[in-house]
């Protein structure tokens, strides 16, 4: 700072000096997160697909972790474990209307087939959004 004037910008709470912002277009964080990692949730569901080996009624299978954990739930609950059988309850919960029809829907139709439909839905939600405005103005 000079004798004579002050300072053209104040450092203070929330006000860092000039030296420590950052420059323009400039990141904070320019390197960004490394392409190797993965979010928890990744890693999650990565670890529920591996396959693990099961013996079931004699034979051995290959199935997922995923699936195994399944089976292993839906059994405790078939036996009375009441803990078992809340966590389905929950899980089935969980997995509401739209969601179970959407999963079958989308295992029948094509991918061009699934896109129309999602173009059709917002057309219509569109449509329908414009039609509201066009009352809403007409009321005033």
């Amino acid at each position: 700072m000079s004798k004579s004037g002050r300072r053209s910008y104040d450092v203070g709470y929330g006000r860092p000096p000039k030296s420590g912002q950052f420059k323009k277009g400039q990141s904070g964080n320019p390197r960004g997160r490394c392409k190797g990692s993965k979010l928890f949730a990744e890693i999650v569901s990565d670890a529920l697909d591996e396959k693990v080996t099961i013996n079931e009624n004699g034979s051995r299978r290959m199935i997922t972790k995923r699936e195994a954990l399944a089976k292993q739930v839906a059994n405790k609950g078939a036996t009375g474990d009441l803990k078992s059988i809340k966590l389905l309850f929950e899980i089935l919960e969980g997995l509401d209307d739209r969601e179970r029809f959407t999963r079958s829907e989308t295992q029948k139709s094509t991918a061009s087939e699934r896109v129309r439909k999602k173009l059709d839905q917002l057309h219509e939600r569109i449509a329908a959004r414009q039609a509201e405005v066009i009352k809403e103005s007409e009321s005033r």
